[in-house]
């Protein structure tokens, strides 16, 4: 009797968890007594770890209809060197006041053993493809919404329509604009000139 008795004390002691995962935090210590229904360890699935990232308001939209339409969206971000891909699963259904977006939730593309609970990363979100649209430095940019065009060697203001961002793959950023006052072969003021005014007479140069 005893050594049955012993033999399912030993039993008890095996824990098997019900999926293959990480082991986030540990509660006790070899040669602990524990009770019935206390925490021995938290462990995680990291086939199914998410990211959680805000979506800013004027991007909302074209999230959202992309979503809708079954279109999939991509993200990656980098964790010591490592480039991680991600892909857009949903959105959520409550935003926060004064957030200024809304929270999106994504999935690994492949699952990564190494990445730990609660880690912050910067990733950048692939939007959908837009037409008639013109990529410009953020240099060009007077406040959030004007360009100068150049015509007859004087500024002349263009408002536009900021729809994104683009990257080159090399950490160079330019403003994704667009507006139906521009057209193909215009120039555009690329320096920022603290005196930018319209009708301010400007000579243009071409860059070695």
């Amino acid at each position: 009797a005893l050594v049955a008795q012993a033999n399912l004390d030993l039993e008890r002691t095996r824990i098997s968890a019900v999926f293959a995962g990480r082991i986030a935090r540990v509660d006790v210590a070899a040669g602990d007594r524990t009770q019935r229904g206390s925490p021995l360890l938290t462990l995680y699935d990291t086939a199914q770890l998410e990211l959680r990232a805000q979506i800013p308001n004027p991007y909302v939209g074209q999230v959202r209809a992309a979503l809708k339409s079954g279109t999939a969206l991509s993200a990656w971000g980098r964790i010591d060197g490592q480039k991680i891909e991600f892909r857009l699963d949903r959105l959520a259904g409550e935003t926060a006041r004064e957030s200024g977006g809304i929270s999106a939730f994504f999935r690994l593309n492949e699952a990564n053993d190494g990445l730990p609970l609660g880690l912050f990363i910067d990733v950048q979100l692939t939007l959908p493809a837009v037409d008639n649209v013109v990529a410009i430095p953020f240099s060009a940019l007077y406040g959030n919404d004007q360009i100068y065009r150049i015509i007859d060697q004087r500024m002349r203001p263009v408002t536009v329509i900021r729809v994104g961002t683009l990257n080159d793959g090399s950490g160079h950023n330019q403003a994704l604009v667009k507006s139906p006052e521009l057209n193909r072969g215009d120039q555009v003021v690329l320096t920022q000139l603290p005196n930018a005014v319209d009708g301010l007479l400007v000579q243009t140069t071409n860059q070695p």
